[in-house]
């Protein structure tokens, strides 16, 4: 039988990558797919749940893709095209 609570093992460093993955992983998803799937881990399993759970956050957060990096791709075009 599986514990509610697995807690793997892991260094801080370690987590810190995950989420910085799954932020990143997260970005580029549908809404749906980062939710049901932050929803179906829950605590189960610790190091997919942080993953999710950093998705869910890059997901929120994927209009400063936009910000910051749409006037670089628009100052790039126009430069081309001068």
């Amino acid at each position: 039988m599986v514990s509610k609570n697995t807690y793997v093992n892991t260094s801080k460093f370690n987590i810190f990558i995950i989420y910085i993955i799954g932020f990143f992983f997260g970005i580029f998803l549908t809404k749906t797919f980062v939710y049901e799937l932050k929803d179906d881990t829950k605590e189960y399993d610790f190091i997919m749940y942080q993953f999710y759970r950093a998705a869910h956050y890059g997901y929120k957060f994927r209009f400063l893709l936009f910000i910051f990096i749409g006037p670089i791709i628009l100052i790039t075009l126009l430069s081309l095209l001068i």
